[in-house]
């Protein structure tokens, strides 16, 4: 069975910290694996933790190479990533590190378990506002945009 939602989740190796958010219906796997980015950088326990040292994996090279280049950051979502990276780079040396999916990675497992309940769940709180790809709006918006 598909889950109506998209999902993020986020999995803390060094403090056992889980956690699954439902990012509502319209979120790319893009999105969510930033959304998932930025959830670990906006934290106050990682920014706040006594390693001087942080890693952030994420198996999709996509998002990974996106938040490296400065072409792609008119995306909000991107941004927003980018800003609290730098942020927390303030603060700590941070390395993003991609891991290949689905390869048994325990780390990787456990966040994308927690992606799926999140995917299970319908958002809480306010219709979070985030860029909506052309090919999901389908071709009776496309007279209406402008490029």
């Amino acid at each position: 069975m598909r889950n109506e939602y998209s999902g993020a989740g986020i999995y803390l190796e060094n403090s056992g910290i889980q956690q699954s958010y439902s990012l509502g219906s319209y979120a790319t796997v893009f999105q969510a694996e930033f959304f998932a980015i930025l959830m670990v950088a906006q934290r106050e326990d990682v920014k706040n933790c006594t390693e001087e040292r942080i890693f952030i994996f994420s198996e999709s090279q996509a998002a990974l190479r996106a938040v490296s280049s400065p072409r792609t950051r008119s995306m909000f979502v991107i941004q927003e990533c980018e800003d609290a990276l730098e942020s927390l780079a303030r603060q700590k040396e941070v390395g993003l590190v991609w891991v290949p999916g689905h390869m048994g990675i325990l780390g990787n497992e456990r966040a994308d378990q927690f992606a799926r309940l999140g995917s299970g769940e319908p958002p809480q709180g306010p219709k979070p506002i985030h860029e909506i790809s052309r090919g999901s709006m389908g071709p009776s918006v496309d007279g209406h945009t402008a490029d």
